[in-house]
């Protein structure tokens, strides 16, 4: 798949939206956010505020402390609204709107967060938001129809941007969620599609300089899927590639004192990138 592919699917089964104004539910990492349980004690002093945790009856369930927990929010209009404030500031959950009670969502989430291993020895992480928009481009319609259900609906800030999950086709059933599989080879297909949502926020920083061209965030994704192609993996390099064809030109890597560099196998990633960005500007590209 390109990258205008990659990005177009992602628009559209992860729209980007405003903040929400209310939401049901939240689920909260509490990996990510360890001082959460302080602030929700704190807004229980002023409203009645209910949460179990997703690792309850599991194998998980003594580390609860560091797994996410569900919050019901229905009640508590006013911390919801703390909520979704705390959320634009760090990756911690996805709010949920749903007309479910709450130990139907629940249970509902549990088999989400267990569907990979029927020995609960591995976890999806679903409720990551910078997860989030990658797992629903790779699920298949089926899947994603049981993740959400026709009358809910999924909102997190991806550390950019507030995303949603699209509204389901179909409509007036519930959908089942026994035997929830997601596969090996689905999850291999994330990688990419994170990086199609991390390109948006890469395309805003450097807007100035991408000017000229018709699609910025194709055209960084582009750069970091070509990064990637030749052995660079951590964003930080993916970075300093993309300011390299800032700097050079979409095929500076075809040229010759670039390929050179990029033919030493013997280097590591941060060594290569480092002699590349030691090199004189090329006006030419020269392939070899």
């Amino acid at each position: 798949m390109d990258a205008a592919n990659y990005i177009s699917t992602l628009d559209s089964v992860a729209p980007i939206g405003e903040q929400p104004k209310e939401a049901s539910y939240a689920i909260i990492d509490l990996a990510s956010d360890p001082d959460f349980m302080s602030f929700l004690y704190g807004g229980q002093n002023q409203e009645p505020i209910e949460w179990w945790s997703l690792f309850e009856g599991s194998c998980w369930q003594a580390s609860w402390f560091n797994g996410p927990v569900l919050v019901d929010l229905r009640s508590s209009e006013a911390f919801g609204k703390q909520v979704v404030s705390r959320m634009e500031r760090r990756s911690l959950g996805v709010l949920i709107g749903s007309s479910l009670g709450a130990s139907d969502l629940l249970q509902r989430s549990q088999q989400w967060l267990f569907c990979m291993d029927s020995s609960q020895e591995r976890l999806l992480r679903f409720y990551e938001p910078r997860m989030l928009a990658a797992l629903l481009c790779v699920m298949d319609n089926s899947q994603r129809e049981s993740l959400v259900l026709p009358d809910e609906r999924l909102i997190w800030h991806d550390g950019q941007v507030w995303r949603s999950s699209a509204p389901s086709r179909k409509g007036g059933f519930a959908s089942k969620t026994n035997n929830i599989v997601i596969s090996d080879e689905q999850l291999q297909l994330v990688p990419a599609y994170r990086l199609a949502a991390e390109s948006r926020g890469y395309a805003f920083y450097y807007e100035n300089q991408l000017s000229g061209y018709e699609d910025p965030v194709v055209w960084v994704l582009e750069r970091f899927l070509e990064a990637k192609n030749f052995g660079f993996s951590k964003l930080s390099s993916l970075e300093r590639w993309l300011r390299l064809a800032l700097l050079h030109g979409d095929a500076f890597h075809c040229a010759t004192g670039f390929h050179e560099v990029l033919s030493q196998e013997h280097l590591s990633a941060s060594e290569r990138l480092e002699a590349m960005e030691g090199m004189r500007k090329i006006a030419n590209v020269t392939t070899v």
